[in-house]
């Protein structure tokens, strides 16, 4: 993946092109622009992102299971009734 960082551009903002830390380390980096602040940062956007969409997700479900259960006690509000 460095190679291929190194040789194209828009490689630079994939994950998995800033997760090997170590080239830092050892003043290795794929390319000039990339610093350790940088793939910290679009590490995070990645990261940030998952689990914005994981929560999302996870609130339908919750919706749902609320609306279930309230229009179950409205049936039971019915039938009592």
């Amino acid at each position: 993946m460095i190679e291929a960082t190194a040789k194209i551009e828009r490689l630079k903002f994939l994950p998995f092109a800033n997760s090997d830390v170590s080239l830092y380390i050892f003043h290795l980096p794929a390319r000039p622009e990339m610093t350790l602040g940088f793939s910290i940062s679009v590490l995070l956007v990645y990261i940030f992102g998952f689990l914005f969409s994981r929560m999302i997700e996870i609130f339908k479900v919750i919706i749902e299971i609320v609306y279930k259960y309230l229009d179950k006690i409205q049936i039971l509000k019915y039938t009592i009734c």
